[in-house]
């Protein structure tokens, strides 16, 4: 597991796609133990980049495939609770171009998922890295 001063290593996608009428949408989905909207984000899987990684989390719980950015587009700090535990996390963000949906997911079950503008999508999420993001999305 990847750590840097403590804090455990996870990336994530902010997926997106333009829809038929030539508008940008960003797809949220909710996280695992709450119903908060969020990106598809995870624990990195040694031997891959961020970036795969982070498309690879993008197709377990969202059932999204697409080109991902081969930079990241930024890094959030967030606390994740599990019961009583609390542990730091660092989220490497990166831009997920969607290029196809899948029917059928590993986490298909378990989340909700919906495609959304990116200005709501900048209301829904509580990170300021993502709501920066969206309103870049939003500009084109």
């Amino acid at each position: 597991m990847y750590r840097v001063s403590g804090a455990q290593i996870q990336s994530g996608a902010l997926p997106w796609r333009v829809d038929k009428a030539g508008r940008r949408q960003v797809l949220l989905v909710t996280s695992a133990r709450s119903s908060r909207w969020t990106i598809p984000k995870g624990k990195v899987v040694p031997g891959m980049s961020l970036a795969e990684n982070a498309a690879k989390e993008a197709m377990e719980e969202a059932g999204v495939v697409g080109k991902v950015a081969s930079r990241t587009a930024g890094s959030y700090r967030a606390i994740k609770r599990v019961g009583t535990l609390r542990t730091t996390i660092d989220v490497w963000v990166f831009l997920l171009a969607v290029r196809k949906t899948l029917d059928d997911w590993p986490e298909k079950g378990h989340r909700r998922i919906k495609w959304v503008s990116p200005a709501t999508a900048g209301r829904l999420l509580r990170e300021p890295l993502l709501q920066r993001l969206c309103r870049q999305l939003e500009e084109g």
